[in-house]
């Protein structure tokens, strides 16, 4: 399955964009499988646009600052995007913290610049339930350099999780199912690809 990443203008309306849905579960022994989704989009072939966001009540949130801390303790959400080799992973928790860093094909990973991403983090409630989230964007030169690609014009591949690792909450769904109870796994990415549509 690809999941159709659009390019719009520069002005559009995020409600237009198409959900990606994580449902994956795969690990889950419980019931715990929060729904959680994104949109993305290309605005002006410019900026991506990433708004992720997951139906939890009460998640764990405690690291307050950037870092690689977050993916072990706190529930997450995470948007992972590749062209060749390397690979984009952005994270973000409850409390608003965002953590990026580049993972290349050896596996290790190099953290990026958190000011680079125009973030803004969220909190709601609906008809499904109370929820929180965080949109990000980031300049398209920065993901073709990390990437040593061209975004509109080079395969994409991916992922999308919901995931905690903490012992007393752990879980892991994504948007295509996971082979390892990780998010550093690229052999579970699925296809991503820019439309115009």
């Amino acid at each position: 399955m690809t999941f159709k990443i659009r390019s719009v203008g520069e002005h559009f309306s995020l409600d237009s964009l198409a959900v990606a849905k994580i449902t994956n579960y795969p690990f889950e022994k419980r019931d715990y499988k929060p729904f959680a989704q994104a949109r993305l989009c290309l605005s002006d072939r410019k900026r991506l646009i990433v708004r992720m966001w997951a139906f939890e009540v009460s998640p764990k949130a405690d690291v307050t600052q950037p870092c690689e801390d977050m993916m072990k303790e706190d529930s997450f959400l995470c948007f992972q995007l590749g062209m060749k080799k390397n690979y984009l992973s952005v994270c973000a928790n409850a409390a608003g913290v965002l953590y990026a860093e580049l993972v290349h094909a050896d596996g290790t990973r190099t953290p990026l610049d958190s000011s680079l991403f125009s973030q803004s983090p969220f909190t709601g409630e609906d008809l499904q339930g109370e929820y929180w989230g965080m949109q990000f964007s980031v300049d398209v030169n920065y993901v073709n350099e990390w990437l040593d690609g061209d975004l509109c014009k080079e395969p994409l591949h991916g992922n999308l999780y919901k995931a905690c690792f903490d012992p007393k909450h752990p879980h892991i769904g994504a948007l295509f199912e996971p082979h390892r109870a990780t998010i550093y796994d690229p052999e579970a990415f699925g296809d991503f690809e820019i439309t115009d549509y």
